[in-house]
């Protein structure tokens, strides 16, 4: 069974800057230029009559970068913004995460630098997904 933490990866690797298999699952190596998706606890859902449902779900996406120059922390959040703006983007035009049911893709929370740990940075962005959930009925 396929995921949808990995179906939201096979979908991020689309924006061109970076491949499916550079990014983790639930964890974020150590060093930089490493990725990871971490699906979050927080699941928003509302149930209709009929017993279906529109649920939102959240995940994290982290990014640890070099963050020892100046320029390589403007990088950085050059490369945040511009994730921000395909995800945006990708959802306007209708080109969603392989989820049945999906509806949409937004930015739970816009992307800020979460940790700093020699001479790399972790930043982080939370990517929301909204399907729709058929009931029994």
């Amino acid at each position: 069974m396929v995921t949808k933490s990995e179906k939201i990866k096979t979908w991020l690797s689309g924006c061109g800057f970076f491949h499916v298999q550079d990014i983790d699952t639930d964890r974020l190596e150590e060093g930089a230029d490493r990725i990871g998706v971490y699906k979050q606890a927080q699941r928003d859902v509302t149930e209709f009559v009929d017993g279906s449902k529109v649920v939102n779900e959240y995940y994290y996406f982290l990014v640890r970068k070099d963050a020892q120059l100046e320029h390589d922390r403007k990088r950085s959040n050059n490369l945040m913004v511009a994730l921000e703006d395909w995800i945006e983007e990708q959802d306007r035009i209708g080109n969603l995460p392989d989820v049945e049911g999906i509806e949409g893709v937004f930015i739970a929370n816009g992307y800020y630098l979460i940790d700093i740990e020699n001479d790399d940075s972790v930043y982080q962005v939370s990517i929301g997904i909204t399907y729709h959930k058929k009931g029994m009925n």
